[in-house]
């Protein structure tokens, strides 16, 4: 009797840990009651991520040459692969992340400082000489949650942004320039008078009257999404997000992936802080995802532009998914590659997906 006990027991402190603890384990300047407030309908999920390199073919002499001066890569550079992924971690709508495995393991893990972010890098080079596939396997499970910031009423004074996040979090930057034109929007909405909220309203009404939906974009960035007000979920947010900025509202990109049984796929979405609430979620390619989201999806990273460290000099947009040491954005993984041919795709898996009641 007493060994069934225990075990009921046990069971039952797991099951508030999950259901209960898992409201209250966020980190830093996303722990306050007023996002706790938003959360509903919890799922426990496990999921796994993938990426396929199947049939690899080295080349060799001239054909190698001749492949690195089409892509403007030094002639003498030998075949190479390395990979950056960014580690699925705790935030505002997932958490309790568990039973993390990965399959290689990663060469190193590196703190992106500004956002907060964990990047895996992986140095494959010298698995091309000796394997014809290379498969990395990443596992995990974690709570996710709707979001709905449904009560206005409930303001915190204490939940502001410090100043050196307040500068960083409304500046101008690649893919998110603050140019004449988008200021001039910005006055057009005359927000002069209006909170933090009724700015953040009127730019995510402006942005949905305006673009229209189209995949693949012309180009990436604000300046072709402004430019064609077309655009995929990436460029309604930056175009949301630099617009929010010039109003000098905070905002960031969510970089992940739809991710539940009913739909797998990329998406981009964003957050804005707005002071008394905290970081909220917005999607500008919804309709109705003013300040609300659903549950399905997950979070692979958060912000732009991060820096990568391992990228060789001649890494371009035009040859590689990294410029000077950096890429614009991460979901499941960027890449330099050169010196072979080979089948590359990824793989995004539910594994579980249950309902906590």
């Amino acid at each position: 009797m007493k060994s069934n006990s225990n075990k009921i027991l046990l069971l039952l402190l797991t099951l508030i840990l999950i259901t209960g603890c898992s409201y209250f384990s966020v980190s830093g300047e996303l722990n306050n009651l007023n996002e706790v407030s938003g959360l509903k309908n919890p799922k426990l999920v496990e999921g796994e991520l993938k990426i396929n390199i199947r049939n690899i073919r080295l080349l060799q002499g001239s054909e190698l040459t001749g492949h690195n001066k089409k892509r403007s890569i030094p002639e003498d550079t030998q075949p190479a692969l390395k990979i950056w992924s960014a580690d699925i971690n705790n935030h505002s709508t997932q958490k309790n992340l568990s039973q993390k495995s990965y399959s290689p393991y990663p060469y190193r893990f590196e703190t992106e400082p500004e956002n907060g972010n964990t990047i895996l890098y992986y140095d494959l080079s010298e698995e091309l000489k000796s394997k014809d596939s290379i498969i990395i396997t990443r596992k995990f499970r974690f709570v996710s949650y709707e979001y709905e910031l449904y009560d206005f009423n409930n303001f915190d004074e204490s939940i502001g942004l410090a100043e050196d996040k307040l500068a960083f979090y409304t500046k101008s930057e690649r893919f998110l320039e603050q140019a004449a034109d988008l200021e001039e929007v910005v006055r057009s909405l005359s927000l002069e008078s209006d909170s933090e909220k009724q700015k953040v309203d009127k730019i995510f009404g402006w942005v949905r009257d305006n673009m229209e939906y189209k995949y693949p974009p012309e180009k990436r960035g604000v300046k072709n999404a402004f430019a064609t007000l077309q655009g995929d979920c990436g460029q309604y947010t930056y175009l949301f997000v630099t617009l929010c900025r010039i109003a000098g509202i905070p905002a960031r990109s969510l970089n992940g992936f739809y991710f539940s049984p009913d739909k797998i796929g990329y998406h981009v979405w964003s957050e804005v802080f707005l002071t008394g609430y905290g970081w909220i979620p917005v999607d500008p390619t919804d309709k109705d995802g003013l300040y609300k989201i659903n549950g399905h999806r997950l979070i692979a990273s958060i912000g732009n532009n991060f820096k990568l460290s391992g990228a060789p000099s001649w890494a371009n947009f035009n040859n590689s998914e990294v410029e000077d040491s950096s890429t614009d954005f991460m979901q499941l993984a960027t890449m330099v590659i050169s010196g072979f041919d080979a089948d590359i795709t990824t793989e995004r898996n539910i594994i579980s997906f249950k309902e906590i009641d």
